[in-house]
């Protein structure tokens, strides 16, 4: 059944004209930004001075605004459904509400995974050149590099799951984008500039936690970059839930 269910999820979330145009976006923002960082950086830094940690800081930069394209495709992938009233024959097609999102969560989750990766590894090895002289010693086998330039995949396949559950609690496009803007985007950087206590929830906001995966080291005052990861993934687990029930009660 599974099996079935994932194959049309698939087909459902290649037929939105967004998802292409999504990734796309992710590819080229995260470049194109790999690119004129890199540059910034060979311009304004001396060469004795650029650290693994700066050379990945500039590959995964444009992850902060590639990062808004993954939330649409999430998003998408089940307020489309929702616009378009697909979303009854789907739950007529799949009584289990509960199969029915973990088929769209794995789904997207794979897509989102593969074009971070992907994209994550393609910035890393523009930057470098881009960089110049100072970047050569920097490789994927440096300590923690691997894991930072990877983590891009990992960060944002949460991030979608994330977006869709979201998505399946507001039922509407507009509604749910602009909500993601707000909590992945604005808040987190809002929030922290209230004194002590603001930069407590900060640090454990859910995206920003998540995003310490792509640090080479740990930043001051912020969760190390696997328990970070693991608390955005703790609560995006926990939003797909309360998504599930809200599906099985609303629209049963």
């Amino acid at each position: 059944m599974m099996r079935h269910v994932l194959a049309s999820e698939w087909s459902k979330l290649w037929s939105v004209r967004s998802t292409g145009w999504s990734l796309l976006a992710t590819v080229l923002t995260v470049v194109g930004v790999a690119v004129i960082s890199g540059r910034s950086l060979l311009t304004y830094t001396a060469p004795g001075d650029v650290t693994a940690a700066d050379v990945v800081g500039v590959a995964t930069e444009g992850i902060v605004f590639g990062q808004l394209a993954i939330c649409v495709l999430g998003a998408m992938a089940v307020t489309a459904e929702y616009g378009t009233g697909l979303i009854r024959s789907s739950l007529a097609a799949v009584p289990s509400r509960g199969l029915l999102l973990t088929a769209k969560a794995l789904v997207v989750a794979a897509v989102a995974l593969v074009t971070g990766t992907v994209t994550g590894l393609l910035a890393f090895l523009v930057a470098r050149p881009m960089i110049g002289a100072p970047a050569s010693g920097v490789g994927l086998t440096d300590p923690s590099v691997l894991r930072a330039v990877t983590g891009s995949g990992l960060y944002l396949a949460v991030l979608a799951v994330f977006a869709l559950a979201v998505g399946t609690i507001l039922r509407h496009s507009a509604a749910t984008v602009t909500t993601l803007i707000l909590g992945v985007m604005i808040l987190p950087g809002v929030v922290a500039q209230f004194g002590d206590v603001g930069r407590a929830v900060s640090r454990w906001w859910p995206s920003h936690a998540g995003f310490q995966l792509l640090q080479v080291d740990r930043l001051a005052g912020q969760l190390a970059p696997w328990p970070g990861f693991l608390a955005f993934t703790a609560t995006t687990a926990a939003l797909l839930a309360v998504a599930a029930v809200l599906l099985t009660r609303r629209d049963a």
